[in-house]
């Protein structure tokens, strides 16, 4: 679409500039001095408007969460991957402070619980920094970037303005990384971070499963968060159970 659009440019303030300047005023070719660069602002400022249009002026994170939880020692381990999409030329403040399971969080119509963590932004530099601090929770916050002096990559050292390597981030508190502090976003474009954590946890589940046979189990399994849980799959060696679709908090659920 873009060489389209370059081509069609290029027709416009050439083939178009001449063929109107010939055909449509008769030969008043002088006029180009005034045409040329009423065309050139005129589609400069549409792109420019355009690309608003299109891309918005809102921060735009994406993240999903991957949890594992040990029911035995009551500590659970938690990855958090977060896209972030930058409206305009900026630094930012970025921590993820992770959220007890049995804590309600957005839901949808059903009830279905939302965001185990929480990416925290401020505007580096400009007050508003989010706190690195997550209770008993430990956080390491890092960033995804190829391992090269290219632009944007973890080599530049900053000849280029908006090369993240030579943005001058920090990481906090020191001796850690719970929180990166001044990263730096270029306009209309995307920045991977994730974050890894672990701490204690609430019980998810009791059960009282007994073997029957070599690869299978038998009993009751009962939800013990304060949340529905949904799609939940009973797996046992290498065999997985079927889907068991809400299971409400406290509902035990009978596995034959």
């Amino acid at each position: 679409m873009g060489r389209v659009l370059h081509f069609l440019y290029i027709l416009l303030i050439g083939p178009g500039d001449y063929f109107f300047l010939k055909k449509v005023l008769r030969n008043r070719m002088e006029l180009t001095w005034i045409t040329f660069p009423t065309i050139v602002i005129a589609v400069s400022l549409g792109a420019y408007f355009a690309a608003y249009f299109v891309k918005g002026r809102d921060l735009r994170v994406n993240k999903v969460d991957v949890l594992d939880v040990d029911s035995v020692t009551g500590m659970a381990r938690g990855s958090t991957f977060v896209n972030m999409f930058s409206p305009q030329n900026r630094d930012y403040d970025v921590t993820v402070v992770p959220r007890p399971l049995d804590q309600a969080t957005a839901a949808d119509g059903d009830g279905r619980p939302g965001d185990r963590s929480e990416p925290q932004r401020g505007d580096g530099g400009q007050g508003g920094t989010p706190s690195p601090r997550s209770g008993r929770n430990r956080v390491v916050v890092t960033w995804m970037g190829i391992p090269e002096r290219s632009y944007g990559g973890m080599g530049n050292t900053g000849s280029g303005r908006m090369g993240f390597g030579g943005g001058g981030y920090t990481s906090l508190p020191a001796g850690g990384s719970e929180m990166l502090q001044g990263v730096r976003i270029p306009i209309w474009s995307t920045k991977y971070l994730t974050a890894r954590w672990f701490g204690p946890s609430v019980p998810m589940a009791e059960s009282d499963l007994v073997p029957v046979g070599l690869d299978r189990v038998a009993g009751t399994v009962t939800n013990r968060l304060g949340v529905p849980m949904h799609d939940a799959l009973l797996g046992v060696q290498q065999t997985r159970g079927g889907n068991s679709g809400k299971i409400a908090p406290g509902q035990p659920v009978q596995i034959e």
